[in-house]
């Protein structure tokens, strides 16, 4: 009986130490990514991005503008969220950093679940997903394409669970449908994973029970989606495609052009990362269609006139298969080899750039190529100007006097919006500015004075106007 109870008490001691070091690894898993995405947070008194003031916006007034809009999944949530009386303000200085850390959570567990991997594997990768500067790109301002990937990482998640195929079915036909209803270049990933397993399934020229799985997910998530959506299915579908493509509004005449915004882009996204991946390749059913799903709409833009649209977009979405890959070629190293240091630190160089932790030749490349792709981890405008913004924002709504125009910059368009909500952010040629308004926030497309009106005076960078 002691021997039998010694042996209790030693399982006991062993399954604790086992619990403790799977949670403690989880939550390493989680933490790395959030605390290096809340640095270029903390460094700034506004969230960043140029599309998050419009998320903002979403929540601080709950107005959605179209059926697309009132229809999507992500948009309905703020508008939920706000209704609780959540600051917009406060909500997003958090949210990217979150939703950056919980879907490499979510791969992780993927990874241990469905493919085995060891827990320290899972905080190698838990680094390198945290240093691929695509992924840190795509959580600064494409918060709902964010969202969607998240779902699509729970969706993989699903996938390792012994369920019967109906609940199986159920479950994971949900979650494509809540993808599709918030992103669609997403849920055009998630539908090429399962046509990849089908496709796999016919290869192999016999057909099981599991093999129906995969075709009847697609057929509930697209018919749904076109019932919901019936009046977007084909614009969606023509707008997928165009011919001469241009790229943050660069007209790229030549091949030679369109070869290097292609290939420069790349770079941009991945860096160094990029050979490690490919030396960490492996096969996996859902990383592999993953990854060509995201990489063939991306590629297209470089070898023909008519190509897939938005090819940065497509790029970005292959960020979490090549962080994996990536992570799997460093795991084969211990800590003792110089080796995984010095690797470790090529792949630092690009992110932490982005991070603003350093200056570094590839942001004067990025400078020369297209715009501040290394420096996007700051705000499009200077955080003086939107303060100055929000001052008057704060002071014009309390004041009555007569029509006063302030000209802003093009890239403060979505903050005067915010600060501005009732219509008063026009462009230069809209005809409001002869209206009697008390305030009118007037957006420069040409940087110049409005006609009729002569400067009164300027604060905080900006040019307020009044008539002549």
């Amino acid at each position: 009986m002691g021997v039998e109870a010694s042996n209790v008490e030693a399982s006991r001691a062993t399954s604790a130490r086992s619990i403790s070091k799977g949670l403690l690894s989880y939550s390493a898993v989680f933490l790395i990514p959030l605390a290096l995405r809340l640095i270029p947070e903390l460094q700034h008194s506004y969230p960043l991005g140029v599309d998050t003031p419009g998320y903002m916006y979403v929540i601080q007034y709950g107005r959605l503008a179209g059926g697309y809009a009132q229809t999507n999944i992500f948009y309905n949530l703020l508008v939920l969220l706000g209704r609780t009386g959540v600051s917009a303000m406060e909500f997003f200085k958090g949210y990217p950093a979150v939703t950056f850390a919980l879907t490499a959570l979510l791969i992780a567990i993927y990874l241990k679940r469905g493919m085995g991997w060891s827990l320290r594997s899972l905080v190698i990768f838990s680094i390198a997903y945290s240093f691929v500067p695509a992924l840190l790109r795509t959580s600064l301002d494409l918060q709902r394409q964010s969202f969607a990937v998240s779902l699509l990482a729970l969706a993989l998640v699903l996938t390792t669970f012994r369920w019967d195929w109906r609940t199986k079915a159920l479950a994971l036909s949900a979650v494509y449908v809540l993808i599709g209803l918030t992103h669609e270049l997403v849920f055009a990933i998630a539908v090429a994973i399962q046509l990849w397993m089908v496709a796999k399934a016919l290869a192999k020229g016999r057909l099981r029970r599991d093999d129906a799985l995969p075709p009847l997910i697609v057929a509930v998530s697209v018919v749904a989606y076109a019932a919901i959506r019936p009046q977007f299915v084909l614009p969606f579908l023509r707008s997928l495609f165009v011919s001469g493509y241009q790229p943050l509004g660069v007209s790229l005449a030549s091949g030679w052009e369109r070869f290097d915004w292609w290939a420069s882009m790349g770079l941009l996204s991945y860096g160094f990362v990029l050979p490690l991946a490919a030396m960490g390749r492996f096969y996996d059913d859902r990383l592999v269609p993953w990854l060509i799903a995201s990489i063939v709409p991306y590629a297209s833009f470089a070898v023909s006139y008519v190509s897939f649209n938005l090819p940065d977009r497509w790029l970005y979405l292959a960020a979490v298969p090549i962080s994996v890959y990536a992570a799997n070629f460093l795991r084969r190293f211990t800590l003792r080899e110089l080796s995984l240091y010095a690797l470790l630190a090529i792949v630092a160089i690009q992110p932490m750039s982005m991070l603003g932790a350093m200056p570094l030749p590839l942001s004067v490349y990025a400078e020369k190529r297209y715009g501040t792709f290394a420096d996007l981890m700051s705000t499009s405008v200077p955080e003086g100007q939107i303060r100055a913004l929000q001052l008057y924002s704060e002071r014009a709504n309390r004041s009555s006097a007569g029509l006063l125009i302030l000209v802003v910059p093009y890239e403060l368009a979505p903050w005067a919006t915010y600060f501005f909500p009732d219509d008063r952010v026009v462009p230069s040629d809209s005809p409001v500015l002869n209206s009697s308004s008390t305030t009118v926030v007037y957006v420069s497309y040409e940087g110049s004075a409005p006609q009729g009106f002569e400067m009164e005076f300027s604060y905080g960078g900006l040019s307020f106007y009044g008539r002549g």
